[in-house]
Parts: C-alpha cells; structure tokens; sequence
C-alpha cells in the first residue's frame, strides 16, 4: 500500500507509509480556490450587505439567468426594511441589485418576469397615515430594474400581497390578507396589466385567514393555500384551500387537518391531473415541535394523502413539479438547516439534500425549475458569504447536488494561502489553518453534495496560525472539500482520496 500526499503550497516531495491493511488512498490539494465543472451548472451564491437580507422569490429569467426578491436592511441609512431585487446571470454572478422604499417598511414576497424582459412585483409597504398601516404593493420595472410604475393597493389597515399569478387576459391576481391581525381575511385581487384594480373578493371565517399562494387552474380559475384558525381559544388552525372561478367567485372550500394542533400551509401546485400538492407545516413531534406537511389532494380538494416528507423536525415553504415527475420541496430543518427533498407522484421519498449543515441558520423560502433539469432555490443564509443575513441563491442539479462554489468576499490576492495540508497517513490528514483576524472560525470537510462530513472547527479565535487533523482511514474514495470560514475570508480547497484494494 502506498500513500502520496502534497502539502498544497510545494511543487514536490512525498510522506510515504505502508500500512499492511490498508489499500491505497492519494490525497490532491488543489490550490486553486473552488470551480466545479458540471453537466449542469451548480453554485452557491449570496448578496446583500451587512445587515438582515433575505430571499423570498426565484425565477428563472428567458436568457437563463435569474430575478430574486426579498427584502433588505442592510442599504437604507436607518436600517429600515426596503424591497430588494437582485438579478444574475445564468452562473448567479451578480448583474445589479436594486431596493426601493422608504422611511417605513416594505417587502417584496413574488415575482414574475413580464414579456417585454421587465418584471411585476408583489409585496406590500407601509403606510403613514393617522395610523401606521399597510397595503398591497405593486411594482412594475424595465429589464433594468427602473420603475416604471407602482401602485397601492388599500382593502383595510392591514393589507399584504404574498403571491401574483398572471390570468388569461394579460393581467394579473394577487392573494395576500385584508384586516386586523385577529380577524384578517384571505384576499383575492384582480388587476390589468397596468395595475388597474378590476375586482377583489375576501374569504374566511370569525378568525384569522391567509392566503400564501394562487395558482391559475385549467379551467382559467384559481386556487389558493393558506391558514384558517379557529374561533376560540387555543385558536388552533388547519390548512386552507380554496377554488374559485376565473371571476374569483368561489367554487368551493376545504380545511385540512387534526383538529387539536396546528397546520399550515406555505405554497401549492396544479397536479398533472388537474387535483392539487400543499406543502406547509404541521405539529407533529409535540407542543411546538413542527415538521413538513405534504398533502396531495384531487380536482374537488378531497385529500388523497398526507406526508411528512423529511422524517424530521422543520417547515416546508415552497413545492414545484420536478422535470422528470414527482414534486420538489424546500424549506428548513429543524437545526435551521436549508433542505431540498424529492418524492414521487405518490408521495415516496426519492431522494434528500442539505446545505450547510448546522453552520448558521439557512432556509429555503422558494424553488424553481430551471431550464437544465436542476432547481433555482432562493432564501437566508448567514453560514457562507459575508457571514451576515445573506440572500442566498443555490442553483443544483437534477438530484438536489451541488458543488461548494466560491463564496464571497474573496481574500485579497496578495494575502497568502490560508489553509494547506502538513501531514499525510493513513489514518490522520493534517491541515494547516491562518487566521486573519478576530472573530469566528468554521472548519469543515464537506462531500461533493456538499453535506458536511466532519466539523473539526467551529469557534472563536485570535489572528494566529492553527493546526486541525481530518480523520481518514474511515472516508470513501470521492472528491471533498475542506473549506475554512475566518472572519470576512473564505477558502475552499479540493481533496480526492481514493481507494484501491489488493489483490
């Protein structure tokens, strides 16, 4: 058995050993920091300053780029919170981002790329009038992100826009809620193509109702999922979903649920045959403890069956059709970590994707099918980039997998390496780490997919040189990747071990 390995920062030179019970494993650190070449492109990518930013929406724009939307704090002089667009290339580099807003608070929760290249926002903005309330926003925008028109939308005190879908007719419906926190309603809004109100229906019950998401349906109606809550206390609540014609005029209406804990729901999708997938949140592991709620329903909204997708602990905030059959989900898990889980048409786990691994808190807020088979996921990190409150945009391959891409801010070029291998055996690889400056320090070896394999750091620590060692007698051949988190720096390398039995 003979064991090679290469100190990343020398051009030759070898630690050799022969254990008798061990194949042979070659250990590479490329110096280069990370570029995975793929069929299909995947990445990892976050923006946003150094304040709260987060991701509510992801679509994929018709030169294969994307539009995300979300809100920020991080730009305004009084760190209030603005409405944020952020555009990339088909790669996630950066082409502009943009807030807009004022003095008081206003989000952007959808987005939908218009056939002139511009793009229609949703989302809702404060308002100061004798009292502080909210309406529905509108925003209308060039391909270059400059407004061309807004318009407010004011039902009641407390209004908000959460989801837009075009209709038939060129012009668009909103679902958000209308009314005091304690007895809001679901609303559903009509406008034309120029903002135009046309019609605006309110549905729900004695309590609290919200609608989280419209679909356009076959038949050019709508369907809406949401939140009902009961009358009384303890005011538990169930999945809502409602059906109504092209008019918005109900067809029917369905509550889905246990009657003493809480459901939610978070999005929905028109089935191939026509019936409906909710995915939410459901109280599952006790008091308190949530996890993700899939419900397929048919064409009436008759449940067909439910599932708890991921087995454990979370919430499940966006589902779409995946390219090859079968749905897509994200959400977070219950350690805030952001997921990617697949089943098929029946409901049965295909297969199960985490990112970043207990780093920070991250979570999937919506996905998207791109156009090479993968999924656009847009939401919140504070585990890779700047180490604030990112927008995060992961783009992955068909099966949820993705490489670790180039975080950001990169190290100046004229810093030196910080991270490099000292030792090679067979049980132990011995990692060489530099720290910058103050502050918190993640060391971490991750697998291709990007799962996290071994923590070996994770705490503060002063500017200084550290040594780590990578437990290896026990890793599989394949390609990883030890990446060192250090203040405002990031550096990634690449590790391929492989194994070879004796004959």
């Amino acid at each position: 058995m003979r064991i090679t390995g290469r100190a990343a920062d020398e051009d030759e030179g070898a630690i050799t050993s022969k254990p008798r019970w061990f194949g042979w494993v070659l250990v590479a650190l490329l110096a280069a920091l990370v570029g995975v070449v793929r069929a299909q492109t995947t990445f990892i990518r976050t923006y946003g300053g150094s304040n709260y930013d987060c991701g509510e929406s992801v679509r994929q724009t018709s030169d294969g780029g994307y539009i995300i939307v979300g809100n920020a704090r991080s730009f305004s002089p009084g760190s209030y919170q603005e409405l944020y667009i952020v555009r990339t290339d088909a790669q996630g580099n950066q082409r502009w981002a943009k807030t807009y807003g004022d003095t008081l608070e206003q989000t952007a929760e959808d987005v939908l790329p218009t056939a002139d290249g511009g793009f229609m926002i949703v989302g809702f903005k404060t308002v100061r009038t004798v009292v502080r309330h909210r309406d529905i926003w509108l925003l209308r925008t060039n391909a270059s992100g400059d407004t061309l028109w807004t318009r407010r939308i004011g039902l009641d005190a407390n209004d908000a826009g959460n989801s837009i879908v075009e209709a038939s007719d060129g012009g668009y419906v909103i679902v958000g809620q209308t009314g005091a926190n304690d007895a809001a309603q679901v609303c559903l809004v009509k406008v034309t193509a120029n903002g135009s109100p046309v019609w605006n229906r309110e549905f729900g019950g004695a309590r609290m109702d919200y609608g989280c998401q419209v679909r356009r349906t076959a038949d050019n109606g709508y369907v809406v999922a949401g939140v009902t809550y009961d009358a009384g206390y303890p005011y538990f609540s169930d999945v809502l979903l409602l059906k109504t014609d092209s008019a918005g005029l109900l067809t029917w209406s369905k509550t889905i649920g246990d009657r003493w804990s809480y459901e939610f729901a978070s999005s929905v999708l028109v089935a191939e045959d026509n019936g409906y997938v909710i995915l939410g949140s459901a109280e599952r592991l006790g008091p308190g403890g949530y996890t993700p709620y899939l419900i397929r329903t048919n064409a009436s909204g008759d449940t067909l069956w439910t599932k708890c997708p991921t087995g454990s602990g979370g919430d499940g905030y966006s589902v779409c059709r995946a390219s090859d059959g079968g749905y897509v989900m994200t959400g977070s898990s219950g350690r805030s970590d952001l997921w990617l889980h697949k089943v098929d048409n029946g409901g049965t786990n295909v297969w199960s994707q985490t990112y970043f691994s207990g780093l920070g808190l991250d979570w999937g807020q919506w996905v998207e099918p791109t156009s090479d088979g993968g999924y656009a996921v847009a939401g919140f990190t504070n585990s890779v980039g700047q180490f604030h409150n990112d927008v995060v945009l992961l783009k992955t391959a068909a099966d949820g997998t993705i490489g670790i891409e180039e975080p950001r801010p990169q190290p100046p070029a004229d810093r030196g390496r910080l991270l490099s291998v000292t030792s090679v055996n067979a049980t132990r690889i011995g990692i060489r780490y530099h720290v910058p400056e103050h502050g918190k320090v993640v060391l971490g070896l991750y697998d291709h997919t990007g799962r996290s394999v071994a923590e070996l750091v994770n705490g503060r620590r002063s500017p200084g040189s550290y040594s780590a060692e990578i437990v290896a007698n026990k890793l599989p051949s394949g390609s990883y990747f030890c990446r060192l988190q250090a203040g405002g720096f990031t550096e990634t390398s690449r590790l391929v071990v492989v194994r070879e039995t004796r004959r």
